[in-house]
C-alpha cells in the first residue's frame, strides 16, 4: 500500500514539532561572573573576576556586562573565558571597531556565549576587520545571540565575517547586516533562529549564509549577492513557519515552508516541501501543497526507527511501514516498503553509508511525482548505496522541468549492487539518468536502469567522475541519447570470466535474440558507447553439491537466489548449523535448517550438520551424557552438574558468566530444578546498572516449563531482561540468599517471571529491577521467607503485578514505600500495597530483620547497596565490590579504618554499616586503604624438611575475639589470623595463643575446608575422621598420611581440587625453584599464582616446603576473598 502521510498530520506534526524545537525570545541574561582575562582598549591580561573600566569602556563581574560607549578607540576585544560562560556586550550610541592590520586578530572575540544588545541610548554597532591572516570580524565559542539593536559588519579579509561554533539567534528587537568579499558571511557549526532581521552577503565563491539549518519564525532574511564580487547563496535547511525570506542566489539545501513569504532568485538543490505560505523560487509560484514530502533516512538515528520529515527532526509517521532498520549494521531491510512523495526527492538518506536489503520476495518502490523546478530523486545520498537481498526495488525520479533527475542519485558516492532485482527510472527532462553516481559496481543481481522516453541526450547510467564495474548478475542500460555516459577518461571495466551481451544502437530498446558470447564489449572508443541500449549477462552456471540436505536446484548462475533444506535429523540429534566446504558463500542464516545464498562464480559445497539433543545449554555449552557430571567451558568455573533422571542442575560454587555477546545463562526447554550449594553467581556485576549495556546476561535461568530453585546455598544474578523465568510455573525454595540485579528491559520482564503460579517458599530474597517489576505472575504465593523488591525506572512499573495470597501459618509484616529509607510498615496491606509500590519488603512478623548498608569506601559503585539480614541476623551471601586501579579486596569490616571483619556468620542486632578495605598493589611500599593490611609475603625464613612426626588432636579452643591472641599482635600474618578465627575456621592452641610458626598436617587442612564448606568436621572416631571421609568422599584428598605435615604444593592442590580443578596455562617458569614442583602438583600451582594465592618470596615458590597455621591463614584468606561471589 502506498504511504501517504496526509496534509493535515504533516502540518500539525510540522507546526508541533519546529515550535517546540525553537527557543523562546526572552529578554538579554543577566549573567554570572565569569572566570578568564580579557584584552581590550590596548590592555591586556584585564582579569574577569574584578570590576574594571577605560576609555569608553566597563567591565561589570558580578553580571559579567562589557559596556562600550561612542568614546571607545576602536581596538579589538578578547575575551578568553570558558566556554559555558555568558558574556553581555551592551553598546551605547553609535559605537564603531576598525580592526584590518594585515595580521589582525578578531575583531571581537569571545570564547564563551555572547549576548549583544542596545543600551537605553540606542545607536549602531559597527565592525570593520580584515587583514590577510585566518581571523573573522565576530567570533564566539559558544553561541551567539543578537537581543537587540543594528549590528553591522564588514568583512575584508581572507576569513569569515562572523563564525560562532553554537547555534545563532537573532531576536526580534535585532536587526544585523553582514557583508563579506572574501568569505563567508554568517558562518556556524549550528543553527540561526531568526525573529528579527538578518541581510547577508558573501564572497563570490562562498555562501551569504552557511549552518547546519535556519528556522524563521517571524522575522526576516535577506541575502544580497546581486553585486559584482558577491553572493547571496545560502548553504543551510531552511524552515519558514512565519515571516519572510529572500534569497538572492540559490538554496544549498531543502526548503520547508508551513506559512510565510520565501522568494529565491535561483533554485532549490535539494527538496522543496510547501505545506502553505506564499513561495516564489526561479521565478515560478509553488503552490503545491505537499501531502508527502520527502522522507530522510538518517543513519545516525538511534533505535528503530531511522526516519525523519525533510528539514524536521524527529521521527516519521508510524504509517511508514514495511521496513526493518539494523542501527549498528547500518542496514535497511525492505519487506515492502512504498512510498511515493511529491516532493523533488522521496528518499534521502544523510549522514553516512548505507546497505539496502531487499528481503526474499518482496517488491519495494520509491517514487517521486515532483514536477516543478529543480532537479529530482528517486533516491538521494551523499555517500556509498550498497543493495543486497533477494527482493525487487523500483526507484523513479520525478517529472521536474531541470536536468539531472534521476531515479538512483550518488554524486559523491558509489553505488554498489551484490545482489536483488534494481530498477531505476530517470526523471522525464533532458540530461537526466536511471542511475547517476561517482561510480558503480554490479556483483551480482539484476540492474536495470533507463531514462524516460521522450527526451533528448538522457542516458541509463551518467558517471561523471567513476566508472562502471560489471562483474556478475545482468546489467541493462538504455537512453536516448547513449546508454551510459562516462567522463574524464573513465571506461567500463569488465571482470567476470565471460558475458553474454546484447546491443542496439538505433533505439533503447532490447533487440531480443540470444545474445553474443564475448569477453569484451566493442566501444567505438575509450569511453563513450555509441549504443543506446546494451544489456550484459554473465554467461554460464555453475554447481551445487549439499551433503546431508538438498538444494532448490542444482546449478544457478551467479547472482541467482539458492535456497537449501537440511535432512532431518538423526534419531536423538537435532540439527545444528550448515557449514560450507567450497564456494565462500555467506548464508542467510548458518543456524537454520532451511536458508538460502546468492550463487557466486564457481561451484558451492555446502553441508548440513546434527549435534545430539542436550539437555540443556549452560552459556554456549550443551549439556548430554558425555559432560553431565562435570559441565565445564568458557565463562563457567566452580562446580556445575547435571542428573538427567531428576532434571536436577547442581551449582556448586560456580560462576557462570559470558565472556562476550549478550546470550541467556541457563536455558532448557524441559522442566527444570536448580539447586544451589554455596555462593553462586551468573553474569558480571555491569558498570552502570542503569543502562543494558553493561550487562553480559540476558536471561539468568529460562526453563520452556516449570522451574524450582532449591538448596541451601545461595545465588547472585545480574542481567538485563529477565532473572529467573520459569514459563509454566516457577518455585524458590533456599536455604540461602537470591539477589538479582537488573535492566529489565522497557517493562518486558522483571527479576522473577512465570506464566502460571509463583510460589516463595523460603529464602532471603532482594530484587532490583531498573526498568521492570520485580515479581510476576498469574499469581503469586508466599508461605515462607524474607521478600525485598524495588523496581527503579519506569513508571507504571512496581514490585509486584499481582497481590500475593500467604500461608495461613506464615505470620508476616509488610514495609512499603517508594525505597528503603521511605518504606513504613501497612498494618493492613491492600492490593495496591503490593501493585502500585515500587518498593515492598515481606517477612516474618515475629523476626528482627536488619539492613546492612555497604559502604565501598573508594571502590566502584554497588548494587544492591543495602542487603536485609535472615532471621537469624546473619547474612547468607556477602557483595563483592570492585575498585579502580591496583587494588585488592580484604574484606568488609565494622569500621572505616580497622574495626571487626564481618562474614556471613556475623550476627548484626541492629541496622549497620559496614566498610570495605583494599590493599594498593600497584608496587612500591605496602599500602592500605581503609585500615586492614594484607601480609606481602609468605615467610623467606626456610622451613627444614623433616620427617613427619605424629600430631596429638590439635585443640578447639575458641578465643573471646581474634584480637585476644597475646602471641599474633607483631606476627605478619595477624589479619589473615584474625579473619579465619572470626569466621570459626581456625581455633586457637589455646584460649590466649595461636602459634602461628606451628606446621599444620594434611588432617588439620581437610578439618578447616570442612568447616568452610559447612560441614561439621570434629566427630567421629578421631578428632579427623569426618574431615577425612569429606575430603574422600569428594575428591579432595585420598585421605592417606592425616598426621603428616602438609607442604605448600599439597596444600594448593587441596584447594585446586576443591574448587574443581578450573583451567590454567599461567606460566610459573619465572620463579627460581619452579623446576621442583611436581608434575602432579603443577597445573595446581599455576592457578594458585594466577589468582595471586602463593605471591612467592624472594621469586620462589618453596613447593616442598611445610606450611604453617599462619601461611594456610593467609591463602586461606585470599582464597575466601577470591571466591566470594
Amino acid at each position: 500500500m502506498n504511504q501517504k502521510v496526509k496534509r493535515i498530520g504533516s502540518l500539525v506534526l510540522a507546526v508541533c514539532m519546529i515550535m517546540t524545537m525553537l527557543p523562546l525570545t526572552v529578554s538579554a541574561e543577566t549573567g554570572s561572573m565569569a572566570s578568564g582575562t580579557m584584552d581590550i582598549g590596548g590592555e591586556t591580561g584585564i582579569s574577569l573576576a574584578s570590576d574594571n573600566s577605560g576609555t569608553g569602556w566597563a567591565w561589570d563581574a558580578s553580571t559579567a556586562t562589557l559596556t562600550l560607549n561612542s568614546s571607545y578607540g576602536g581596538d579589538y576585544i578578547e575575551i578568553d573565558c570558558d566556554e559555558d560562560d555568558i558574556i553581555n556586550l551592551i553598546y551605547n550610541r553609535d559605537v564603531s571597531l576598525n580592526v584590518d592590520d594585515p595580521y589582525a586578530p578578531d575583531a571581537i572575540h569571545c570564547e564563551g556565549n555572547l549576548i549583544i544588545s542596545v543600551g537605553d541610548g540606542g545607536g549602531t554597532l559597527t565592525i570593520t576587520h580584515g587583514g590577510q591572516d585566518f581571523t573573522n570580524a565576530l567570533y564566539t565559542g559558544g553561541t551567539l545571540t543578537f537581543h537587540s539593536g543594528t549590528v553591522k559588519v564588514n568583512e575584508s579579509g581572507i576569513n569569515n565575517a562572523v563564525h560562532a561554533s553554537g547555534d545563532v539567534t537573532i531576536e526580534a528587537e535585532a536587526s544585523v547586516d553582514i557583508t563579506n568579499r572574501n568569505n563567508y558571511g554568517l558562518s556556524s557549526s549550528g543553527s540561526l533562529y531568526l525573529y528579527g532581521s538578518l541581510t547577508a552577503a558573501g564572497g563570490s565563491t562562498y555562501d551569504a549564509v552557511d549552518l547546519s539549518s535556519v528556522y524563521v519564525n517571524g522575522g526576516k532574511l535577506t541575502t544580497t549577492g546581486a553585486a559584482i564580487g558577491y553572493s547571496g547563496n545560502v548553504n543551510a535547511d531552511v524552515v519558514v513557519s512565519s515571516g519572510e525570506v529572500n534569497i538572492c542566489g540559490d538554496l544549498e539545501s531543502g526548503l520547508t515552508v508551513i506559512d510565510g513569504t520565501v522568494n529565491i532568485s535561483g533554485i532549490v538543490l535539494s527538496s522543496i516541501n510547501v505545506i502553505g505560505g506564499n513561495v516564489t523560487v526561479d521565478g515560478q509560484q509553488v503552490n503545491d501543497f505537499l501531502s508527502n514530502p520527502t522522507l530522510i533516512l538518517d543513519t545516525s538515528e538511534e533505535g528503530a526507527n531511522p526516519f525523519r520529515l525533510a528539514a524536521l527532526t524527529g521521527p516519521a509517521a508510524d504509517d511508514v511501514s514495511g521496513y526493518t532498520w539494523k542501527e549498528t549494521e547500518k542496514k535497511l531491510i525492505l519487506t515492502g516498503f512504498d512510498y511515493t512523495s511529491d516532493a523533488a526527492t522521496a528518499l534521502k538518506i544523510v549522514n553516512g553509508a548505507v546497505e539496502i536489503v531487499l528481503a526474499s520476495d518482496s517488491q519495494n518502490a520509491l517514487a517521486s511525482c515532483y514536477s516543478g523546478n529543480g532537479p529530482s530523486y528517486g533516491i538521494d545520498s551523499e555517500n556509498d548505496i550498497t543493495f543486497s537481498g533477494s527482493g525487487s526495488l523500483t526507484t523513479t525520479g520525478g517529472t521536474s522541468t531541470d536536468s539531472y533527475s534521476s531515479g538512483i542519485f550518488s554524486y559523491s558516492g558509489d553505488v554498489i549492487i551484490n545482489s536483488g532485482n534494481i530498477t531505476a527510472i530517470g526523471g522525464s527532462a533532458d540530461n537526466s539518468s536511471g542511475i547517476c553516481a561517482d561510480g558503480m559496481t554490479i556483483n551480482g543481481g539484476s540492474v536495470t536502469a533507463t531514462a524516460s522516453t521522450g527526451t533528448s541526450a538522457s542516458y541509463g547510467a551518467y558517471m561523471p567522475y567513476g566508472k562502471i564495474t560489471h562483474a556478475g548478475g545482468t546489467l541493462i542500460l538504455s537512453g536516448n541519447d547513449k546508454a551510459f555516459l562516462l567522463e574524464y577518461n573513465s571506461n567500463m571495466e569488465l571482470t567476470a570470466p565471460a558475458y553474454t551481451w546484447w546491443a542496439n544502437t538505433d533505439s533503447n530498446v532490447d533487440p531480443g535474440g540470444a545474445g553474443i558470447n564475448k569477453t569484451v564489449l566493442p566501444f567505438t572508443d575509450g569511453k563513450i558507447s555509441a549504443y543506446k541500449f546494451v544489456k550484459l549477462s554473465e554467461f554460464g552456471a555453475y554447481s551445487i553439491n549439499v551433503n546431508n540436505g538438498t538444494a532448490n536446484k542444482s546449478t544457478a548462475a551467479p547472482g541467482e537466489t539458492v535456497m537449501l533444506t537440511a535432512d532431518p535429523a538423526p534419531a536423538g540429534q537435532q540439527f545444528k548449523k550448515w557449514t560450507v566446504q567450497s564456494g565462500g558463500v555467506t548464508l542467510i542464516d548458518a543456524q537454520d535448517s532451511s536458508t538460502d545464498f546468492i550463487m557466486p562464480k564457481g561451484r558451492v559445497e555446502v553441508t548440513a550438520t546434527y549435534e545430539v539433543i542436550p539437555y540443556l545449554k549452560v552459556l554456549d555449552v550443551s549439556v548430554n551424557d558425555s559432560n553431565k557430571d562435570n559441565i565445564t567451558g568458557q565463562g563457567i568455573s566452580g562446580r556445575v552438574s547435571y542428573n538427567p533422571a531428576t532434571k536436577t542442575l547442581t551449582l556448586n560454587k560456580a560462576v557462570i558468566t559470558p565472556t562476550s555477546s549478550l546470550i541467556d545463562a541457563i536455558y532448557t526447554e524441559d522442566d527444570l530444578i536448580v539447586e544451589l550449594v554455596g555462593q553462586n553467581r551468573i553474569g558480571t556485576w555491569p558498570s552502570n546498572p542503569e543502562t543494558s549495556e553493561g550487562y553480559n546476561v540476558q536471561i539468568g535461568i529460562l526453563s520452556g516449563k516449570s522451574l524450582s530453585l532449591t538448596g541451601k546455598g545461595s545465588l547472585t544474578i545480574y542481567d538485563s531482561v529477565t532473572g529467573i523465568l520459569g514459563a509454566d510455573n516457577l518455585t524458590v525454595d533456599i536455604g540461602g540468599s537470591l539477589i538479582v540485579v537488573e535492566y529489565g528491559n522497557e517493562g518486558a520482564a522483571c527479576c522473577l517471571k512465570t506464566n502460571g503460579v509463583l510460589t516463595i517458599e523460603r529464602g532471603n530474597l532482594n530484587l532490583t529491577s531498573y526498568n521492570s517489576k520485580g515479581l510476576q505472575g498469574d499469581s503469586i504465593v508466599i508461605n515462607d521467607g524474607i521478600i525485598t523488591v524495588q523496581t527503579q525506572g519506569a513508571s507504571g512499573h512496581f514490585a509486584f503485578n499481582k497481590e500475593p495470597s500467604f500461608n495461613g501459618s506464615y505470620g508476616h509484616t509488610v514495609f512499603a514505600g517508594d525505597k528503603t529509607s521511605t518504606a513504613t510498615e501497612v498494618t493492613s496491606p491492600v492490593e495496591a500495597t503490593f501493585t502500585a509500590s515500587k518498593y515492598v519488603r515481606v517477612q516474618p512478623e515475629s523476626a528482627e530483620i536488619y539492613t546492612v548498608s555497604f559502604d565501598i569506601n573508594g571502590g566502584n559503585t554497588l548494587f544492591p547497596g543495602t542487603l536485609n539480614t535472615d532471621a537469624d541476623g546473619k547474612l547468607s551471601v556477602l557483595l563483592t565490590p570492585t575498585r579502580s586501579g591496583s587494588y585488592r579486596f580484604n574484606g568488609w569490616f565494622t569500621e572505616v579504618s580497622g574495626g571487626t571483619p564481618v562474614t556471613t556468620n556475623t550476627v548484626f542486632t541492629a541496622d549497620t554499616t559496614i566498610y570495605a578495605h583494599w590493599t594498593f598493589t600497584g608496587g612500591g611500599s605496602s599500602s592500605s586503604s581503609g585500615g586492614s593490611m594484607t601480609p606481602p609475603t609468605t615467610p623467606t625464613t626456610p622451613v627444614p624438611q623433616s620427617t613427619p612426626e605424629k600430631k596429638p588432636a590439635p585443640p578447639v579452643v575458641a578465643p573471646d575475639a581474634p584480637g585476644k591472641m597475646n602471641d599474633t599482635a607483631s606476627h605478619w600474618g595477624k589479619d589473615a589470623i584474625d579473619y579465619v578465627i572470626s569466621r570459626g575456621l581456625f581455633a586457637g592452641t589455646s584460649n590466649s595463643t595461636f602459634s602461628p610458626d606451628n606446621q599444620m598436617t594434611r588432617a588439620m587442612v581437610w578439618t578447616v575446608l570442612a568447616r568452610l564448606d559447612g560441614h561439621t568436621a570434629d566427630s567421629g572416631s578421631s578428632w579427623y575422621s569426618a574431615a577425612q571421609i569429606w575430603a574422600r568422599d569428594n575428591g579432595i584428598s585420598d585421605g592417606s598420611l592425616p598426621e603428616a605435615d602438609v607442604t605448600r604444593e599439597q596444600l594448593i592442590s587441596i584447594l585446586y581440587r576443591y574448587t574443581g580443578s578450573p583451567a590454567s596455562d599461567h606460566d610459573i617458569n619465572d620463579f627460581a625453584d619452579a623446576g621442583q614442583v611436581s608434575d602432579w602438583a603443577t597445573p595446581a600451582m599455576q592457578w594458585a599464582v594466577e589468582n595471586g594465592l602463593i605471591l612467592g618470596s624472594d621469586k620462589s615458590l618453596n613447593p616442598q616446603g611445610n606450611a604453617t597455621r599462619a601461611e594456610v591463614a593467609a591463602i586461606l584468606m585470599r582464597y575466601i576473598q577470591l571466591t566470594r561471589v
